[in-house]
């Protein structure tokens, strides 16, 4: 649902659904921490959208964390992170950052 959200450039909806879903996730008795690394990328990809640097941010490396923990290093799922991370900062004129992801 969120996806069909971002698909149509309704990012605060599609926000609202991925975080719902985050928040089920992190509840739940033993939370699936790939699906919260999913979420959170999902979350920060809204945020950029919107052009909230400062929050999505801290989403992609929420995500990263997550996903260096569980995956090997070679993942394309870290790859993808990286790659947004870098245009997050590409977009936000920070070109020395983005380099670096």
């Amino acid at each position: 649902m969120g996806a069909l959200y971002d698909s149509a450039g309704e990012h605060e909806k599609a926000l609202a659904v991925y975080e719902k879903a985050l928040h089920i996730e992190l509840s739940s008795p033993a939370p699936n921490e790939t699906n919260l690394a999913h979420y959170y990328n999902n979350i920060a990809e809204a945020f950029r959208e919107e052009k909230r640097f400062e929050e999505a941010l801290p989403a992609y490396e929420a995500a990263l964390a997550l996903y260096l923990k569980h995956l090997p290093a070679n993942h394309p799922s870290i790859a993808t992170i990286y790659n947004n991370i870098a245009v997050l900062y590409f977009e936000h004129m920070k070109y020395d950052e983005a380099i670096l992801h």
